[in-house]
């Protein structure tokens, strides 16, 4: 049996479902380099002029299962920056943001396709597509992207970020009255050049407004700790340059984890970080007669704390249940959790569940769920073992909610779907890359539960 899980798309993973109207190549990142022009992707006026500058020398869209976020990579002289300073000043948005770097930078797109190249960049244009955001953050049905801290924000302004430590003469350039400007180096903001990378903020009790004294800091796995001061405030310098996820925590209060952090040896970065009361949060897993199911993985998906905003948890974030199929959770921010379960052979909701933490403790109901192994041959009967996707849709469609996978066969020509809820659904293949024509006959398959099915597909 082929390690069939490869490459497969749950759609109850929601990043897909609710991207209702995006195409699947969205799911993908994608790029180019040189300047041949773009095409304007509905963005804001005057960013199409900026984008297709003749200084670029790469692009790039992400993020993964969404889309809209298009990076523009340019290298050129100090009187090339000024041009796209000035044309960058033309876009129409409510706010235009640039950020000054120390150091240099490379650009993501050339680093991962041609690793001999010079992937050096002087600047870097971002922009969204406000359409792409709102689907992916602002979706008043959904919960995904919680633990992002783009999650019920507005749509990120176009920014300009210019990296000075090479050819540029930063002292040259002249800057529109309109565009915000965050200089994000070190003698910048009061630090030594030799400081390494800094981090600094305040943290705030969420109910209060209060600054919380004597709050700790984690950065990575302890690399570098620290503490506040009576007003809430911290300052920790001298970070090894990498990337962290940053933890702050308090007594009494539920562990946050801030955002993925690129820490550099001239980078300095702020946060205004706000912790809510810690709350416990229990429950118990059960299955469809009431019995306690045990050594069920249940893991947090998405916390959203009264505020509205989003509350990664810089806790445990999975436990598993003990005998009597009981789980707590020992620290999470007053507010709305989801939670996913996952057990061999069973099946929980993970996208249409929403529990309030003063609900608990909660009970959580679990199905048994079915298999279905797929083969795929030619028209001669041979297996077929390459460029060659299997799909396994509701009956009726997708819909947010419901289960579908795909995947691309195994080396051995099979494809295995597991943990699916009991239902009706329908399995084909198709050729990948290939016509939308070119595919199987569509096979309906019924899962009750607890239930293994063998499809053979035929390729004419």
């Amino acid at each position: 049996m082929s390690n069939s899980l490869r490459h497969l798309s749950f759609l109850l993973s929601a990043f897909l479902l609710l991207a209702l109207d995006c195409q699947l190549a969205s799911a993908l990142i994608m790029g180019g380099t040189g300047n041949k022009p773009v095409r304007d992707a509905g963005w804001p006026r005057g960013a199409i002029e900026v984008a297709n500058l003749t200084t670029r020398i790469a692009w790039w869209e992400g993020p993964p299962f969404g889309g809209g976020e298009w990076h523009f990579e340019y290298r050129g002289t100090t009187a090339e920056l000024q041009a796209a300073v000035d044309a960058f000043s033309n876009v129409l948005a409510p706010r235009l943001e640039l950020v000054v770097h120390d150091g240099t930078h490379e650009s993501f797109w050339i680093k991962t396709s041609d690793k001999q190249a010079d992937a050096s960049v002087n600047w870097v244009f971002t922009v969204w597509v406000p359409a792409n955001w709102n689907h992916l953050y602002n979706n008043p049905r959904s919960y995904f992207s919680a633990d992002q801290p783009n999650f019920r924000q507005p749509v990120a302004a176009p920014r300009l970020d210019v990296y000075v430590g090479g050819q540029i003469d930063w002292k040259a350039i002249r800057l529109p009255s309109n565009v915000v400007v965050t200089d994000s180096r070190l003698e910048a903001n009061g630090f030594a050049p030799d400081a390494g990378g800094v981090i600094q903020g305040i943290v705030w009790d969420m109910a209060t407004g209060k600054p919380i004294a004597a709050a700790r800091v984690r950065v990575g796995d302890d690399v570098v700790t620290g503490e506040t001061d009576a007003d809430g405030r911290f300052t920790i310098e001298r970070i090894p340059a990498a990337g962290y996820f940053i933890v702050i925590d308090a007594d009494g209060y539920a562990p946050k984890r801030i955002e993925w952090t690129t820490v550099t040896r001239t980078s300095f970065q702020r946060f205004d970080v706000y912790l809510s009361e810690a709350k416990e949060l229990r429950g118990q897993v059960v299955n469809v007669d009431g019995q306690p199911l045990s050594e069920v993985k249940v893991r947090l998906s998405n916390v959203v704390a009264v505020n509205g905003l989003g509350y990664p948890s810089g806790g445990e974030s999975t436990v598993m249940t003990d005998n009597d199929g009981q789980f707590v959770f020992g620290a999470l921010p007053q507010g709305i959790v989801q939670l996913a379960c996952h057990k061999e052979g069973y099946y929980y909701n993970s996208v249409l569940n929403e529990h309030h933490i003063d609900d608990s403790p909660l009970t959580l109901q679990m199905v048994r769920s079915g298999q279905v192994d797929i083969s795929v041959v030619d028209a001669q009967g041979l297996p077929i073992t390459s460029k060659f996707i299997v799909e396994l849709e509701p009956e009726g469609g997708l819909r947010v909610g419901s289960w579908g996978g795909s995947s691309n066969v195994g080396d051995d020509g099979t494809v295995t779907f597991k943990g699916i809820p009991p239902g009706q659904y329908h399995v084909w293949g198709k050729p990948n890359p290939g016509r939308a024509d070119a595919k199987t006959k569509v096979h309906p398959v019924t899962i009750a539960g607890d239930d293994k099915h063998t499809i053979e597909l035929h390729l004419e």
